[in-house]
Order: C-alpha cells, then structure tokens, then sequence
C-alpha cells in the first residue's frame, strides 16, 4: 500500500495505534516513507486536502499542518525514524530555533563567543537560506561586526549580504572556517562564581573503560557524599535529549564521565547498581530527578533502577528560604532577584556570594575535544 492510500486508511480510522502498527517492524520502510509523505502534506495542503474531499465527514482540523507537525514529531521519537525523512519540518524547526537562539543571545546574553559559534553552526549547517537569515536577522541586533563573520565563515556572496556590511569586506580578514580564533570568550572571573580545583589534578576524564573503573572504586571506597550533574546539546525539535557527559563531584575531585565514548549498556548497569542504588552514598543535585530521568533513558536502564538517599538541593533551598527567613539578609535576596539569577546560579550567588556564569550551557556537549571552558563550566556547575 503507497503511503497516500495509507494516509487515506488512517485519516478513515482516527486512530494512531493503527499508524502504529502499520510502522512497527518497518521503521527504515514504512515509517520513513510514511513520515516522508506527511512532510509533504505539511508544505502542500492540497495534498491532504484532496484526500480530505475523498472522505464523508472527515475531520479537516486532522489536516492542519500543526496537527501533522505533531504527529510526524511523535512517530520518529517513538520509533526512532531518521530525521531526514521530514526536511521541511527540520528546516521550519531549525528556523524556530534560530530565531530563539538570537534572543537568547543578544537579549538575555546566554552565550560565552564559543558556545554561540558551536550551536549555531550545529543549527544553520548547510542551509543556505538559514545562513543567509541569520545574517540578517544579526544584523538586526545591531552586532555588524558578527554579521560579517558569519558572511564570511558562511561564504554568503556580496551581492546576498545587508547592505551595512558590505563595506567591511576589503577592509577586514576573512574568519577562517576550522579555527575557533577570533571568536574568544569574555574574561568574565571577577564577576562569577570561579573553579578552585586544578584542571589537570582534580578535574578527571574518564573516556574509556580502565579509567571508569578507576571512577567507580575511587567513589564507592572514599566518599559518602557526591554531586551529580549531566550536560546535553540544546534540543529544541523532535530529538529526544540524551546525555553527553556526566559530571560526578565529590569535596575534592570531579569526575567527567564521556557517556558518548563508553559502551552505555554496561556502564550504565555498573553506575546504577554501584552507586545510584547506594543506600551508603548520598546523592545531591540541582533539580537532580530530571538528571536521574535521562540517565536512566540515555542508559537504557528499563529495570533495577531505584536510585537511594537523592536529596534535590533546589528543593531544600526552597525550604530554607520559605522556613528560615531570617537565615540570609534580604539584601541578598533583593540583588539576586535585580540581577535576574535563578536556579543554581541564584543560590551559589545567595550562599557564596557571586552568582554562576551559564553561558556555556547551550554548548555543543557532543563536540570533542570539549574546549577548556566548557570543560571548567562542567566541573563547577
């Protein structure tokens, strides 16, 4: 059956069981087509609409471009089918999220110069139409200067580019397209809160099995008391989030787990048992159950998951701040709430008296090399 007779059946039937069905044990055929077509009905209503007409009383809101950019987003979640099924709506979605990033960016100023390079590289890639917008869209800003680095990095031609850059051209170097020079970071340590461990004594990669299980007795026969954290690559689409690194803390010591480089199954299995299971080692975090949910779904960790003694420290600084009034000055409370800080940056400015800089969260986590930054961003946060 052609995925159009298909759509027909389903668009009949109301029900997405019979979708999936028809997918299951099919994905790379079935599902790929299937979903190929609805990405076309997305961009050409007259598809749908002429099956629409086929049908007595069919329900046109099912049709509407929203409802099938759900749908499609749902089916390659739940069975994994490749996004390059649907290239319209990866393009629609990528347009979406560089609309927010420039927000993000130059609104609310949520990027360290390397992290905004990394993620927008990652969201425009080779499209040409979404190179040339962010061009604009920056210059917009009013950042010139950074629209002529990505007219040149992107190599946009004179004639597509803003008018308001186009005397920059002979005057200024072209950026080079595999250096991140020209693209630094702010020195911004006497204004945040800054690592005090040694990069190369006290912060540790682990990337490989030996190392790991150097990890794993290091914790379980020294410490009863460990943070954990996790960094992910912004996903602002249809891809589900799946942890890059983990960052196991505990008094003197950090250690960057590189999930991506170890064989997740069985280190994912050790992890648990040994040490989220652990009723002798307590658990803190930062909003630590959303952390714990995608270790447990980037290790696939369908049974024996019963993590032991988490204590959540965005909950119990709730409790102090709401139970102990008279515990931190209001003064405290005012500047914070001025500077606009939440979360854990909020509390680390509250308890140690500068705030967190987390302008290298939405960083691409699945590059490596990391750069250094992200790297002291990963051991502190």
């Amino acid at each position: 059956m052609s995925p159009n007779s298909w759509f027909r059946y389903c668009f009949r039937c109301d029900k997405l069981t019979v979708v999936d069905d028809y997918i299951r044990g099919h994905e790379k055929t079935h599902g790929f087509e299937f979903v190929k077509f609805l990405d076309k009905c997305i961009v050409d209503r007259s598809i749908g609409d002429a099956i629409g007409q086929q049908i007595p009383h069919a329900r046109r809101d099912k049709m509407d471009p929203k409802m099938l950019t759900k749908l499609v987003a749902r089916l390659l979640k739940q069975h994994r089918i490749d996004e390059s099924a649907c290239p319209n709506i990866v393009s629609q979605r990528n347009g979406k999220q560089l609309k927010y990033l420039l927000y993000k960016r130059f609104i609310e100023g949520g990027f360290s110069d390397g992290s905004w390079r990394e993620i927008i590289i990652n969201t425009v890639a080779d499209n040409k139409e979404l190179q040339e917008e962010l061009i604009y869209q920056v210059v917009s800003y009013g950042d010139y200067n950074d629209a002529f680095k990505w007219a040149q990095h992107f190599d946009i031609p004179v004639d597509r580019r803003p008018h308001c850059i186009l005397n920059m051209t002979e005057s200024a170097a072209p950026v080079p397209t595999d250096s991140w020079d020209g693209w630094g970071d702010e020195d911004l340590t006497d204004n945040y809160h800054s690592l005090k461990l040694s990069l190369l004594d006290s912060v540790v990669w682990v990337n490989n099995d030996l190392k790991f299980g150097s990890f794993i007795k290091h914790i379980t026969e020294g410490y009863q008391i460990i943070g954990i954290d996790g960094e992910w690559p912004p996903s602002l689409g249809s891809n589900a989030q799946k942890l890059s690194i983990l960052q196991i803390a505990s008094c003197d010591s950090c250690h960057i787990i590189d999930i991506l480089n170890l064989n997740q199954s069985q280190m994912g299995t050790i992890f648990t048992e040994q040490i989220l299971n652990s009723k002798s080692i307590i658990k803190l975090g930062f909003g630590i159950h959303n952390d714990l949910s995608l270790i447990k779904e980037s290790f696939n960790m369908s049974t024996n998951f019963r993590p032991q003694n988490v204590l959540d420290l965005s909950k119990f600084m709730e409790y102090i701040l709401s139970e102990f009034t008279d515990l931190i000055a209001d003064t405290v409370i005012a500047e914070a709430r001025r500077n606009d800080l939440k979360g854990l940056s909020k509390t680390v400015f509250i308890l140690l008296g500068k705030a967190l800089n987390k302008s290298e969260q939405f960083s691409d986590w699945n590059r490596r090399p990391l750069r250094e930054d992200q790297v002291k961003y990963a051991a502190l946060d």
